[in-house]
């Protein structure tokens, strides 16, 4: 029975390679959606066409760092070999107020709004690109512990940025609290930062079903302010500190990934691996997943 089933599963799929070649499969980093009443369920991303160009969805493998995310795409132009998508999202960092030792203000959050625009050609019936320039605006607000603003930052850039960034504002008002407190106290913090980044990806297609990917994200500039202070029993907020950051990126955060796609009538799969990456397993969403279109 188990070999029977094996052959008519082996023989499903060569019939469906050998069926007419469709440049719109791919969803991922292109200006396409996956259809009016798709569902696509997958290990990163879980969506649903409202409209035939219209999509609305989430990103559950995200709850594990803390983050809530929401996010929509619009094929806003569609033509018979470009088309322009638009995608927007909103994301919150859940502060994890058990495992703190100072108390965060009732008003404080972290949130994110990512705004991408992509345009897709197809190039031929076997070639397609994908491209355009993303940003992400990140906001903590509120008294909130420094290092706190930079796990929220990281967990929502996706990287270990925001780490970075809040040791060096730390050291500055180490170095400012020295001259005007005696008794530092505790230090609070927020963050409003803008990062922008350029997305570039090809797909090359061998049949229907096998499929060739190659994609790049790559961070390009970064704007900024992290504003501390150290907050005292008797002084109140004090001794405070801020950093402007306007600096390019050319390679943090960078990644280039190179991927075998399969796409069957209902489930697609993406397994590749990394040419290069600057960020310890950023390439892994972007090289692998794992998804149902039905």
């Amino acid at each position: 029975m188990s070999l029977l089933s094996l052959s008519c599963s082996l023989a499903l799929a060569g019939e469906w390679a050998r069926q007419p070649i469709d440049p719109r499969v791919t969803t991922d980093l292109t200006a396409y959606t996956v259809g009016k009443g798709n569902f696509k369920l997958g290990f990163v991303n879980q969506d649903f066409g409202l409209l035939e160009n219209v999509q609305v969805g989430t990103t559950l493998g995200l709850l594990p760092l803390g983050v809530v995310a929401v996010h929509g795409k619009v094929t806003a132009v569609e033509g018979e070999r470009v088309a322009l998508g638009i995608e927007g999202g909103w994301l919150r960092y859940r502060f994890n107020t058990d495992q703190l030792t100072e108390e965060i203000s009732s008003d404080a959050s972290a949130t994110a709004v990512p705004l991408n625009l992509t345009t897709s050609v197809i190039l031929g019936r076997r070639l397609s690109i994908h491209g355009g320039p993303a940003w992400l605006f990140a906001n903590v607000a509120g008294a909130v512990p420094l290092d706190q603003v930079g796990v929220a930052l990281a967990a929502m850039l996706g990287s270990s940025f925001g780490g970075d960034l809040t040791e060096d504002v730390q050291s500055r008002l180490e170095q400012k609290a020295q001259d005007e407190l005696e008794d530092k106290g505790s230090i609070f913090a927020d963050a409003r930062m803008t990062v922008t980044r350029i997305n570039l990806a090809a797909d090359f297609r061998i049949n229907r079903r096998d499929s060739i990917f190659v994609a790049a994200m790559t961070p390009v500039g970064v704007k900024g302010l992290v504003a501390a202070g150290y907050q005292t029993d008797e002084a109140g907020l004090s001794a405070g500190a801020s950093l402007l950051v306007d600096q390019p990126l050319d390679e943090f955060g960078s990644t280039i990934t190179v991927s075998y796609q399969a796409a069957w009538p209902h489930l697609h799969l993406r397994v590749g691996f990394p040419l290069y990456s600057t960020v310890r397993f950023a390439w892994i969403p972007q090289a692998f997943d794992v998804y149902w279109v039905f």
